[in-house]
This record gives structure tokens, C-alpha cells and sequence, in this order.
């Protein structure tokens, strides 16, 4: 399990989303409740000295009762020698932490919308 450096933190989005609701957007409850394995959920860390990233993660296993998720880091990252997390690395993290939720139709979508540009470019 990979491990944030000293300074590193994951950012609670519900906290943000509590401070700021009309700009930091963040899951319904019940949305949050339906995160199943192989979903794919944003969230990000908070570096000293740096905005941060946020990135995707692909959910590996999950434990309602005690609230936490194991995920695969699903993004290169930029900031990794500021945080201490690659792509492909397995993190642990909370409910609270999930900023996003991707289904299986907004990833379809996303498929077609990145085809159709390239398409596009290619006619061009």
C-alpha cells in the first residue's frame, strides 16, 4: 500500500464541499453507497507548497462499515516527487475523499466523445 510523504494529505471532499457548496461539487450519499469494484472515483491530495492534484483511481475493494476504499492510482501524475504517489500505486482512502464518480456510461461516453475528436482531427 503506497504511503503519502510528510506534508501530503488526501483531501476530504466533503469538508471543501461544505465550505464552498455552489463551486466544489461532490457525490450524493447515495451515490457514494453505490461505489462498486472496478468503478472508477477522483480523488486528490493536498501538497504544502503546491494547488494539489486530483486524479482517478479504480476501485479494487471497499468496506462500507468502516467507511474506506483500496483503489489503483489510474492517472501519471505530475507532483509524485511532492506526494510520493505514482500511477498504478494501491492507496486506501475514505468515502469522503471521493470528489467524483465515473459509471461504466460516463466512461462509454468519454470513449465515444475522445473517438469523435480524433475522428475530427483526422478529417481536418
Amino acid at each position: 500500500m503506497a504511503e503519502l510523504k510528510a506534508g501530503a494529505t488526501l483531501i476530504n471532499a466533503q469538508e471543501r464541499h461544505k465550505r464552498s457548496p455552489a463551486t466544489f461539487k461532490v457525490p450524493s450519499k447515495r451515490r457514494l453507497s453505490r461505489i462498486a469494484r472496478d468503478m472508477f472515483v477522483k480523488i486528490g491530495i493536498a501538497v504544502e507548497g503546491s494547488n494539489g492534484e486530483r486524479f482517478w483511481v479504480i476501485v479494487k475493494r471497499h468496506n462500507y462499515k468502516e467507511g474506506y476504499l483500496i483503489g489503483e492510482v489510474n492517472n501519471d501524475l505530475v507532483d509524485t516527487d511532492l506526494h510520493g504517489i505514482s500511477c498504478r500505486d494501491i492507496l486506501r482512502f475514505n468515502l469522503e475523499n471521493v470528489m467524483d464518480i465515473m459509471t461504466e456510461k460516463d466512461f462509454s461516453n468519454e470513449i465515444a466523445r475522445a473517438k469523435a475528436k480524433s475522428d475530427e482531427e483526422h478529417v481536418s
